[in-house]
């Protein structure tokens, strides 16, 4: 397991220090990959709390294990770092599709590492994904400003807009400045409004199943320009081409972020779209055609990551384009405000939102999944059975499957998490719909009546 540490580490890009006392230091560098430690005694959750502090990691560890820290080095790589802070117990760094890495400490098996370990630095629980030198305005729509007069009083850069909604992504040139705009902010009858733009981490690499293979897909689509079309939208990273079946089912993308980077890999996106039709086709039970419409809506362009203030963005422009559904597959700690009063009056206008609960085991909430006007989507196995990796707070609604066979290049492959539950549940309602003619609305409430999750007793 400690070969895993590996494939995460270039997805952190922070460096931190921390003290508990004088004669206690940890210093963890991303960037450099490079460790500092000068540790007289430190009992394991202390230490844990401090990694978890300094990495962004959700740390998970086997309840009772124990282990006292009292270690001196300098420059050592994270990889060589954590066995010697870490001693003879083992670990494992995973990936995770709805929020950062998991890393897991334990004594007998991995499945045991169910507690929580939670860092304690003042302030860095709701910061810890704020971008801290960005910020997002409304404005009053009876402001007497425009925001290039206002970003420019505040020495700040229009760098996002959301249409139609007077919002604006400002960003200075460091979390000092932004600071103290905020305060001029509050105070200004011109501003509706003022929130952290919160990031949400990238979804994880799949896994190569070469004894496997993605199901057969035999739905045809109806046309583009039908007016009766059923039109989901995809908030998600860049869908790639696909099989010939499955792309007549794909409306133009909207790219959010700037245009993708050229196709390699799998994306997560296009794992979701398949995953999406997977469902689409179980919810149409024997049906030969579909009016569902998938609309590709890229928040991450060439990034790892995407922002909250885009995935707002991209929903009203998904709804604008006449999506009734929306799927979001990735979630995030940060609760925002323009996102969930992007959410709230697209739900007013009857648009429906599916979105993944998490794949930590924890109770607490994920966004946007944890918001009252979203069908939050943990995952499980086909007899309802939570998996040990996911979220089962009481925001969470409905249980589907955690695993999904898709194909690109040739290859199949395995993505699992809360993601693909959210995506096989999103197309489920959306095949239910078409051939019942019932609103997503009143499909989501038979949804719940059949795959309603019940909190297991802990």
């Amino acid at each position: 397991m400690k070969r895993l540490l590996h494939i995460a580490f270039c997805l952190l890009l922070l460096t931190h220090t921390v003290s508990a006392a004088t004669t206690n230091t940890l210093t963890w560098s991303h960037s450099e990959n490079r460790v500092d430690a000068d540790i007289r005694t430190w009992h394991l959750q202390t230490l844990l709390e401090e990694i978890s502090a300094a990495s962004g990691w959700d740390i998970m560890m086997e309840p009772g294990t124990s282990h006292t820290v009292s270690v001196k080095f300098s420059n050592f790589t994270i990889e060589r770092a954590l066995p010697r802070l870490l001693g003879k117990l083992s670990y494992a760094l995973l990936p995770q599709t709805n929020g950062p890495p998991k890393f897991c400490v334990y004594t007998t098996s991995m499945g045991k590492a169910t507690q929580l370990v939670r860092h304690t630095l003042k302030g860095k629980d709701d910061k810890s994904k704020a971008i801290l030198n960005e910020l997002v305005v409304t404005l009053d729509p009876s402001s007497s400003f425009t925001i290039e007069e206002l970003a420019k009083m505040l020495g700040a850069k229009i760098v996002g807009r959301i249409d139609g909604r007077n919002t604006y992504l400002l960003r200075f040139d460091d979390e000092a400045d932004a600071n103290a705009a905020r305060e001029k902010l509050s105070e200004n009858p011109n501003v509706a409004n003022v929130d952290n733009n919160y990031t949400i981490d990238p979804p994880p690499d799949s896994l190569a199943a070469s004894d496997s293979s993605a199901p057969p897909f035999k739905l045809k689509a109806t046309a583009i320009g039908d007016p009766n079309n059923l039109i989901v939208g995809l908030i998600d990273s860049h869908v790639q081409k696909l099989d010939p079946n499955m792309q007549q089912f794909l409306l133009p993308p909207i790219e959010v972020a700037g245009k993708p980077s050229a196709d390699g890999e799998l994306s997560h996106g296009t794992s979701m779209a398949q995953t999406l039709l997977q469902g689409l086709t179980a919810g149409s039970e024997n049906a030969d055609t579909s009016k569902v419409k998938i609309l590709p809506v890229d928040v991450y362009g060439t990034r790892s990551s995407t922002t909250t203030f885009d995935v707002a963005s991209g929903i009203v422009q998904a709804v604008n384009k006449g999506a009734m559904g929306i799927n979001l597959s990735l979630g995030s700690s940060g609760n925002s405000h323009i996102l969930h009063n992007v959410i709230q009056d697209s739900s007013a206008q009857g648009v429906v939102f599916f979105a993944a609960a998490g794949n930590t085991p924890v109770t607490t909430p994920t966004y946007p999944a944890a918001y009252p006007e979203v069908m939050a989507v943990t995952a499980g196995d086909r007899n309802k059975n939570l998996a040990p990796y996911a979220n089962y707070g009481s925001f969470v609604e409905v249980i589907g499957p955690g695993g999904a066979m898709v194909s690109y290049g040739g290859q199949a492959h395995y993505v699992g998490g809360t993601s693909v539950a959210t995506a096989y549940i999103t197309g489920l309602a959306l095949g239910a719909a078409d051939i019942s003619g019932k609103p997503l609305g009143a499909v989501q409430t038979v949804i719940r009546q059949n795959l309603g999750f019940l909190p297991p007793a802990r």
